[in-house]
């Protein structure tokens, strides 16, 4: 279940035009520093928290400012440019959590900073809980030598997965002593599950052949059982460790004329819920490759190459490898190039150059591109893309907004692409517009009374817009100012809803979406509009009530 470094990466890609490239009087200006300060604070009593570490993160994970609390709780963070920010907190023996949330699994909310600064910015952190696992073989016997983590179910791109849960004082997974037990500690309140995979045998074997064992005892994910854990928790669990039949994957691989690849490198990783590991590959066969003695589960594949053309790849995920001898066939295909421009509408750019980025989002895997070019007649050039994914171009003073991305007169705006095959040659046009619509609004809890803790969603009324990474879904979650504000959905047809709690990454999952719906207020939003919508809070408790 460890991380290994590979050419494979789960990315989400920001494909930057320097700001080097572009006239002074707009990538000159200094943006100045702001400040955000608040307390943090114990659950569930309020008592402040001194000597708790406190640091603020930028919406692409980079830490940018940090600070201790004083014996108040207080704490200021300084020196921070304007923009976006997400703020943590944690303390030895309590959890580490963020800004907005109740447990880890919470929506975080984000600080909005600009040049006043930002305060009751106030974290609540309660008592770590911790767990011990004992691993044992098939004969009752406990097992030392086997990897174990606490894990999250997570929704990611629409599907629930099961993801490693990091925290800064134990890092996850650990290793079971001689005695079959390890110890999670420094967990947060909320819902656990439990993997662990045997990594040293004595026996004939290699680590990336042992398939991973979920509690209590299953190599099936969705089979998994929670953990629940309240603060301060210690629990005890017995996990015993799966055994189970093993299949070859065998690949009979061509390039995209029919022909070998010349010097094929390939690599084929299992997709475990801390990570991936890399399994052996025999490529002695002279039509492609075979992975022997695999556990079911899902495989991620990359195979690259030349051929009379250049360089070619193929990426895929197996999924649902189900330990039987499995054939499949590969073709490689040309890295992709995409070309287009950038329209600007509705108004003459009066010889001012606005601040545009690129941005390339690549769903899962893929392939960063080798070079990316904005030509100062606004027409555009990305080479060397792999994978699915669309594309997201960015003003970064906020004044552009995407109106749409035009591929051979279909609007591609929302639609994950294959990046080596769809456009094949064609020009994009990606639309940029100064209309956009502001979604604001109040939220008030059953009895009338205002609140400023709540997580508020919009999405779509069309289901096949329910897709990873829509546009047409936001959601938002408000710690103090009251009020609420959501920039930027395209035109069209909404459900509004305000809640309580809300998982992250769950806006995504077409089940949560369908029953929220029920609840929601639908509302209609036109190009450039501005309106406002008050709302009533609608708690878990509620919700579930309700079919």
């Amino acid at each position: 279940m460890g991380r290994t470094r590979c050419l494979f990466c789960a990315v989400v890609l920001a494909i930057l035009v320097s700001a080097s490239a572009l006239p002074q009087s707009v990538a000159g200006a200094q943006r100045p520093a702001g400040i955000i300060e608040g307390r943090v604070l114990a659950q569930p009593d309020g008592s402040p928290l001194q000597g708790a570490e406190v640091w603020a993160t930028t919406g692409r994970g980079s830490t940018s400012g940090s600070a201790a609390t004083d014996s108040k709780g207080n704490f200021r963070i300084t020196g921070l440019p304007t923009g976006s920010y997400t703020v943590h907190a944690m303390k030895v023996g309590y959890a580490t959590l963020a800004f907005g949330q109740q447990e880890v699994t919470d929506q975080r909310a984000v600080v909005e900073l600009g040049n006043a600064p930002v305060s009751q910015v106030n974290v609540y952190l309660p008592r770590a809980a911790a767990l011990t696992v004992v691993v044992r073989d098939a004969l009752g016997e406990p097992l030392p030598g086997v990897v174990v983590g606490a894990l999250l179910a997570r929704f990611a791109d629409g599907e629930r997965r099961l993801v490693a849960a990091t925290t800064a004082y134990s890092p996850f997974p650990r290793t079971t002593d001689d005695r079959g037990e390890v110890r999670l500690f420094a967990l947060a309140p909320g819902e656990y599950f439990v993997g662990a995979r045997l990594t040293r045998m004595g026996m004939a074997g290699d680590s990336t052949s042992n398939p991973e064992t979920f509690y209590p005892g299953t190599v099936q994910a969705e089979m998994a059982q929670s953990v629940v854990l309240e603060a301060g928790a210690d629990l005890f669990i017995d996990l015993p460790l799966s055994s189970t039949a093993r299949g070859t994957l065998t690949a009979s691989v061509v390039s995209s004329t029919g022909s070998r690849l010349a010097a094929p490198r390939t690599q084929v990783m299992v997709v475990l819920a801390g990570g991936t590991a890399t399994v052996a590959v025999d490529q002695s066969t002279p039509d492609g490759f075979v992975a022997r003695d695999l556990p079911p589960g899902d495989y991620l594949v990359q195979v690259s190459g030349q051929n009379s053309l250049g360089g070619e790849e193929f990426y895929s995920r197996i999924h649902r490898f189900d330990g039987e001898d499995a054939p499949v066939a590969i073709q490689t295909n040309p890295f992709g190039t995409i070309q287009g421009r950038l329209v600007f509408q509705d108004e003459d750019l009066k010889g001012v150059r606005p601040s545009i980025e690129i941005g390339l989002e690549i769903l899962g895997y893929g392939r960063r591109p080798t070079s990316v070019e904005i030509r100062s007649d606004w027409s555009f050039e990305i080479k060397g893309v792999a994978g699915l994914g669309m594309l997201r171009p960015k003003d970064t003073d906020a004044k552009w907004f995407m109106r749409s991305v035009i591929l051979a007169g279909r609007d591609i705006s929302d639609e994950l692409l294959d990046l080596q095959t769809a456009f094949g040659g064609d020009p994009v046009e990606i639309h940029l517009s100064r209309k956009t619509t502001q979604l604001s609004g109040s939220v008030n809890t059953a009895t009338g009374e205002r609140t400023d803790s709540y997580t508020v969603l919009a999405f779509a009324v069309d289901p096949a817009l329910w897709r990873p990474r829509s546009r047409y879904i936001t959601a938002k979650r408000v710690e103090g100012g009251g009020g609420f504000t959501l920039t930027g959905l395209p035109q069209g047809s909404y459900f509004l809803i305000a809640l309580d709690r809300f998982e992250r990454g769950r806006e995504y999952d077409k089940t949560t979406l369908s029953k929220l719906s029920h609840s929601a207020v639908r509302i209609t939003l036109a190009e450039g509009e501005s309106r406002f919508e008050p709302l009533r809070l609608m708690s878990r408790r509620e919700l579930s009530g309700r079919r």
